[in-house]
């Protein structure tokens, strides 16, 4: 059995979670170590084949810093594992402690050990610094895997770049999730303000999505306000919509956090007639679970890849939001499911290369 290093965003976010999750299914035959918080223990608790290393306990920050201090430690933990895999979404956004986040993706490397980035998109950026400093690094990988093509773009020169869909379009949905009693409208709620270019928008937004909700509500749904990351505060933002909307008809909504279990918000959303996505995997699981999708953008990366998915349906974008009708939104649930058999089989070239490794 061969053993995997492997990295993710471990800060309980849904969609980051669905590439564990899926990365782990897809090779039963492979064990993977993850150094995550101690609830990881627990989301993960049926996954025999994944190993959580709590790195919230005071023996590993310890040990964490013993690492990074002492190169032969590293070269010698190396000698445990396969492979190095790093997969997620947007994992190089320039921020202003970006040199000291390049040591620490340098430091994930281990001496004579193939690493695989998966999933990705890169940027936004705005130092060329940056861009460079990556380049380099990135020549050293075994391979690299974008989930959009202006990333690819940006590094296609290199032997090693390739582009597929999204991790999460291979997905496999259950078939047997159990038929919901009433019409409901599935609404992904971030945070605006936690990102930097939407500071100031909470409040609009806050008050738009409930206007869309009491609407849908008025048409005889229930509404299902989803939170997929605590740690970017988006139960917050569900807790200021639910006060924006009437009293009189809160008894018609439903917040949920999501919190270790991957499983549920997955059984919402398929029980939703139709989902309003501010999150980019509520978007892609819309179309996956073949849904009406109203996307509420908050980067590049979503109109990134609604583009490359021909997606040509309305959406908005979070600055934008005020000039959202709750009807336009409305109507939007009589659209037909987007074709998406093609991206689905393309998304299967994520693990291509790791996928050959792992099979020798």
């Amino acid at each position: 059995m061969k053993n995997v290093r492997l990295y993710a965003y471990a800060f309980s976010n849904f969609g980051d979670d669905l590439f564990i999750k899926i990365i782990c299914e897809r090779y039963p035959h492979v064990q993977f170590t993850l150094y995550a918080p101690r609830s990881y223990k627990k989301t993960f608790a049926q996954m025999t084949n994944l190993t959580v290393i709590a790195n919230d306990s005071l023996f590993r920050r310890v040990s964490n810093l013993i690492s990074r201090k002492w190169s032969l430690w590293r070269g010698l933990s190396g000698k445990r594992y396969d492979a190095v895999v790093y997969i997620g979404g947007s994992l190089f956004i320039q921020s202003a402690n970006w040199k000291q986040e390049l040591e620490k993706l340098k430091a994930m490397q281990l001496k004579d050990t193939p690493f695989y980035l998966l999933g990705a998109n890169f940027g936004p950026y705005t130092d060329i610094e940056f861009y460079l400093q990556h380049r380099k690094l990135f020549e050293s990988y075994a391979d690299i895997c974008f989930r959009d093509t202006p990333s690819f773009e940006l590094f296609k020169e290199l032997p090693n770049v390739r582009i597929a869909p999204d991790v999460v379009f291979t997905l496999q949905i259950p078939q047997n999730v159990q038929a919901a009693n009433r019409k409901s409208v599935a609404i992904s709620a971030i945070k605006p303000s936690i990102r930097k270019h939407l500071i100031g928008l909470d409040d609009t937004y806050y008050k738009k999505i409930s206007e869309i909700a009491a609407y849908f509500i008025r048409q005889d749904y229930h509404v299902q306000l989803l939170a997929f990351c605590a740690y970017e505060e988006d139960h917050e933002a569900t807790k200021k919509i639910n006060s924006y909307i009437p009293v009189s008809m809160t008894n018609k909504v439903t917040a949920h956090l999501y919190e270790e279990d991957p499983e549920k918000m997955l059984q919402l959303l398929s029980q939703a007639d139709m989902i309003v996505a501010s999150r980019f995997h509520a978007m892609v699981l819309g179309w996956l679970l073949q849904k009406p999708v109203f996307p509420i953008t908050y980067s590049q990366k979503m109109i990134h890849v609604m583009q490359d998915v021909g997606f040509e349906a309305s959406y908005s974008t979070v600055d934008q939001i005020e000039r959202v009708t709750p009807e336009s939104v409305f109507r939007m649930k009589d659209q037909a499911p987007l074709a998406i058999l093609a991206q689905i089989k393309h998304a299967e070239k994520q693990f291509e290369k790791l996928d050959i490794f792992l099979q020798d």
